[in-house]
């Protein structure tokens, strides 16, 4: 019963003057397209009141970027999803503005969620079943009684709100300790010459990764290592997650739906090595 409204090519102050006058209430999209939206209703003053659910996820959503979304009238229902297992968790309408910003919500109804050495797995009648033909791969992935292991590891609060954390085939080694790219780049993220950021783990002989921070600036920002990783500190970021190097570009890489492309931007930063 409700009216879908399209737009042929992304264009976020088309976008903004849809909404407007079309009243759209609720969109699904990725956090490409939701800072996007923020950063023209803040470049011209307009504000968004209708758009009462936007479920984003796909990447991660940072919680200054929720914030600013709330302050154009855009509620920002994060949630948490794959291909395999569609949509597992997500923020509701009434979700606390606290739980909206920092975690990926509770399960979706008949949903089962477990934690195993914190990875999630997810069981629930919109799973899939296994990969075409990929007997191994299969086998692997979806375990006895219906579980699909995510391969994302995440937290999970008293009240059953999920956060991904970080996900295992993303996490970096650096002098054999563990670090997750995510919480680096929430908190860069949140920089307000930064735009978008990613960190990435670039090959050393001694360290086996060390850490590029990957950043789009805003239009006439500057940002430096040394400022960036004096921010850090002051976060409390540990000295072992701090990025050695700072990497500015244009644009992220990323897939049509909005997931960065970090082995991309990996090709890239080594390139310019060469």
């Amino acid at each position: 019963g409700g009216t879908l409204v399209l737009q042929d090519r992304w264009d976020p102050s088309a976008a903004v003057e849809m909404i407007t006058n079309r009243g759209c209430s609720y969109t699904l999209a990725a956090t490409t397209f939701l800072a996007d939206l923020v950063d023209e209703c803040e470049r011209d003053g307009s504000v968004l009141p209708a758009l009462t659910h936007f479920g984003c996820g796909g990447a991660p959503v940072p919680a200054a970027l929720v914030e600013r979304a709330d302050a154009v009238g855009i509620r920002v229902l994060r949630l948490y999803g794959s291909m395999e297992v569609l949509c597992a968790t997500w923020n509701r309408p009434d979700s606390p503005v606290e739980k909206r910003c920092h975690t990926d919500g509770p399960a979706l109804s008949h949903t089962d969620l477990r934690i195993e050495d914190g990875e999630l797995h997810v069981r629930g009648p919109h799973t899939s079943v296994g990969f075409f033909e990929d007997a191994e791969r299969t086998a692997a992935t979806y375990l006895p009684g219906g579980w699909v292991r995510s391969g994302d590891l995440v937290e999970m609060d008293s009240e059953g709100y999920v956060t991904v954390v970080g996900r295992k085939k993303e996490i970096l080694i650096r002098g054999g300790i563990n670090v997750a790219p995510r919480e680096i780049e929430e908190l860069i993220v949140a920089f307000p010459e930064v735009r978008q950021a990613a960190v990435v783990g670039v090959p050393d002989a001694r360290l086996g990764e060390r850490m590029c921070a990957c950043v789009v600036l805003r239009d006439g920002a500057s940002l430096d290592l040394t400022m960036m990783t004096a921010r850090l500190r002051a976060r409390g970021l540990a000295t072992y997650k701090l990025p050695e190097q700072i990497q500015v570009v244009d644009q992220l890489p990323a897939t049509a739906s909005g997931k960065v492309q970090k082995h991309e931007l990996l090709k890239r930063i080594l390139a310019e090595r060469s």
